[in-house]
């Protein structure tokens, strides 16, 4: 994001939302919903 210069005000750590990293393995549906609602709220609050 820093390339385009967009900076976030919150980053979101998947991390800490449960969601570990398995290498270059791709994402999965349910960790990018999990991550999508933890994003949602924090745009909400």
């Amino acid at each position: 994001m820093d390339a385009i210069g967009t900076r976030p005000d919150v980053y979101t750590v998947a991390t800490r939302v449960g969601i570990v990293k398995r290498g270059m393995e791709e994402a999965r549906s349910e960790e990018i919903e999990a991550l999508s609602q933890v994003i949602v709220r924090k745009v909400r609050e």
